[in-house]
């Protein structure tokens, strides 16, 4: 829009022309597009927002100062505030239909506060806010003298949700802690102003359970009373490890996926990159965002793998609505495809789809909501996915209807796409290859869980004809796999998808890959071994190495089933370590501004590293420490299962302990230990080990009852007086 304003080097913002899209910036209902050779950041109508906090590095004057080009009358509003709190100085923006740069001046900011600089939609008329060249100076040119000062200026403390709300106007400041924190014994740490002193002092130990008051004695003498008030956040699942990535990964992914909840909110429907689809304002269902940014949507594939990690964020109200809102989308004249991607108010989001014969449609996502479907009646027990009409049409029809109708060009019964792209129907989720292939590996993969999870939901619906067909059919679909569609023509790896004429590919194609092993059709042995050990290969090989974040997420799911957890772990960590670089896209932002990362970091850390398997209908669960080296103890507390709230620790690979906090009845607990053992010592009591093979890996086991209110701690041993590590067999 212009040439930045005032000298770079004193700028407290940062990326604040925006070159760099939304790389430092929070942002909802935000965008960033090039113009020319700017790139310009833009607010929608409504309560949109942009926002960067900082930390001020002198007491002083400050001005912000950016440019503005609005297509409405007092459409937006900026500012800086207290992060959470109240405004220290903020001001309108006038309508213009040419960038205008607006100030505000003589704003007093004092050294070592978080202050944030934000920008937003105030009116829901508006049509467009557009913003460049953003600053936070030092305001040089005030010389008015600084007035006594007697604040306090931050205030942390250990186990906090968020930061503190500081109120300067009311002298008054809100934090929040975490469930199950001990308020009558928190040290906050206190920053006042300069040359000023606090009572009680920073890093005193005192009891929140009423409101405390801190006295601010200025340099001069002048006194301010401070009234400082804590409340405890709602329970939530809780981490803590002795490897520091990990336990710092799981908490900043658990705000950062609440970030998306769209449940009660009102927005833009229809909002994409194009600016083509008239947007409106609707109410917003119980819904997450799952997808790109800049598309106000939510997509089947990207909720499939979403929704684990939002149960355990207390989000199943969100993940029934959403699910039955692509089921309903599923009807004859569709033949029997769900829309791709829904707006927040559960309509079509018309970017992808044109008309009932035009609509962007891949097989594996017709299969993958009938498969998460199941997942999510094991985690919550809730009925409702095997009573809801809407639900039940959906799942027969995928596993009869839609694949009669699709197995037309090589009729084997497997669920085929047409070749000629995603508006005419994909049989793969790999849009980038280019192949005409009408059978996908991941297609295929897909279809055998949806087929499990089809007679799994029958037998819990009490129609054990159709549990009994069903799980047959699954049987023998895996075998066809294994014995003729997988691996026809080839002596090792995978076949992962056919042209309509019978053109066979076996070469590495990302998900038609690796979703056969994560989906477990593939036979677990040797084969399967070295076929995953290509996966590993090429997804770090220059050429064959998925270029966004998402399409990495998925192999640590792909690794823990077969017990490479070394490997599951170390593309775990491949994520978290580029969460701050930019996404594939720049308008998206960060890697982990990508809603799947925060999602499947903690559907990962649970069923990935713990190896927790949910049966919460027979209040029964399972789990199998998947602790790699650099992981020597990590315990999770929280945990929803059905109605039950479950802790869970695993100290390496042959010590785990379950509590039950909370629930109506005891759970049993089948504590794995993988290898050979003869015994599980239970508190100390030793029950004889059984032991079955899981996927390649020899696991022993024992069912425990663990009552509500109770803890129970299991070690493998081979001695039946007690436990030594050193005396285990085929690990």
């Amino acid at each position: 829009m212009s040439n930045p304003i005032g000298p770079l080097a004193e700028n407290l913002i940062r990326n604040s022309n925006f070159d760099a899209a939304k790389q430092h910036w929070l942002y909802d209902g935000a965008f960033t597009y090039n113009s020319g050779d700017n790139v310009i950041a833009y607010l929608d109508p409504g309560a949109s927002y942009l926002s960067q906090t900082v930390t001020v590095p002198v007491t002083g004057y400050y001005k912000l100062q950016a440019l503005f080009n609005m297509a409405d009358e007092n459409g937006a509003k900026f500012g800086i505030r207290f992060p959470e709190g109240s405004d220290i100085k903020s001001g309108n923006v006038p309508k213009s239909s040419v960038p205008v740069a607006q100030t505000l001046n003589g704003i007093l900011l004092e050294k070592g506060a978080l202050v944030e600089v934000y920008f937003t939609g105030i009116n829901a008329n508006d049509k467009w806010v557009e913003i460049d060249d953003s600053y936070l100076l030092r305001d040089t040119g005030n010389t008015n003298p600084l007035p006594e000062l007697a604040n306090i200026v931050s205030f942390a403390v250990p186990n906090q949700v968020g930061f503190s709300r500081v109120d300067g106007a009311a002298k008054k400041v809100s934090f929040k802690v975490t469930y199950g924190t001990n308020v009558k014994t928190i040290a906050p740490q206190i920053a006042v102003s300069e040359g000023s002193s606090v009572t009680p002092s920073t890093g005193e130990v005192k009891d929140f359970t009423h409101p405390v008051t801190y006295t601010v004695k200025g340099k001069n003498g002048t006194t301010q009373l401070w009234t400082v008030e804590c409340s405890v956040a709602d329970k939530e699942i809780t981490i803590d490890s002795s490897n520091g990535k990990i336990k710092d990964a799981f908490n900043w992914a658990k705000p950062k996926a609440k970030s998306y909840v769209r449940t009660g909110k009102q927005g833009l429907i229809n909002r994409d990159e194009t600016f083509r689809n008239s947007p409106e304002i609707k109410g917003y269902m119980p819904s997450y965002w799952a997808g790109y940014a800049h598309r106000y949507a939510f997509y089947s594939r990207d909720m499939a793998h979403q929704m684990a990690g939002a149960h355990l964020l207390g989000l199943d109200r969100e993940n029934f609505s959403m699910l039955k809102a692509f089921a309903g989308t599923a009807n004859e004249t569709h033949k029997w495809y769900p829309a791709w991607a829904l707006n927040f108010d559960g309509s079509i989001f018309k970017l992808d789809y044109r008309n009932a014969n035009s609509f962007v449609r891949e097989v594996p996502a017709v299969f993958e909501l009938v498969e998460k479907a199941y997942s999510m009646y094991l985690w919550t027990g809730d009925k409702n996915y095997l009573t809801d009409e809407t639900l039940w049409i959906y799942y027969d029809k995928a596993v009869t209807d839609f694949i009669a109708l699709h197995d037309g060009q090589i009729k084997n019964g497997v669920a085929e796409g047409t070749g000629k792209g995603i508006f005419d129907g994909a049989a793969s989720y790999d849009e980038r290859n280019g192949e005409a292939v009408v059978e996908a590996g991941d297609g295929i993969a897909s279809q055998y869980q949806a087929l499990l999870a089809y007679a799994n939901l029958s037998k819990e619906k009490g129609d054990m004809k159709k549990y009994q067909e069903f799980k047959e059919k699954a049987r023998a679909f895996k075998k066809y796999f294994n014995s003729d569609w997988g691996v026809k023509g080839i002596e090792a790896g995978y076949v992962r998808g056919y042209e309509a004429g019978g053109k066979a590919y076996s070469s590495y194609g990302r998900e038609a890959s690796w979703f056969m092993p994560m989906k477990q059709i593939t036979e677990a042995g040797e084969r399967t071994d070295q076929f995953l050990g290509l996966i590993d290969n090429k997804c770090e090989t220059l050429g064959t190495a998925p270029v966004n974040i998402e399409a990495i997420t998925y192999l640590p799911d792909t690794f823990f089933p077969y017990g490479k957890n070394e490997l599951g772990w170390k593309w775990m960590k491949y994520i978290i370590d580029r969460l701050n670089e930019p996404h594939e896209v720049s308008s998206q932002g960060t890697n982990g501004d990508y809603p799947e990362v925060s999602y499947t970091l903690i559907s990962q850390t649970v069923e990935g590293l713990m190896g927790m398997t949910p049966n919460a209908p027979q209040n029964k669960l399972s789990t199998i420490s998947r602790l790699p080296q650099d992981i020597q103890w990590l315990e999770l507390n929280h945990i929803s299962l059905g109605d039950h709230d479950v802790y869970l620790r695993h100290d390496g690979a042959t010590k785990s302990t379950l509590r039950n906090n909370s629930g109506t009845k005891g759970i049993t607990w089948e504590a794995q230990f993988a290898g050979s053992y003869r015994y599980i010592q239970v508190n100390g009591s030793a029950i004889p080990a059984e032991t079955k093979t899981v996927n390649g890996v020899t696991i022993s086991y024992a069912e425990v009852k663990v009552p509500i209110a109770h803890s129970v701690t299991a070690v493998p041993s081979n001695k039946k007086g007690g436990h030594d590590q050193n005396d285990q067999n085929d690990q």
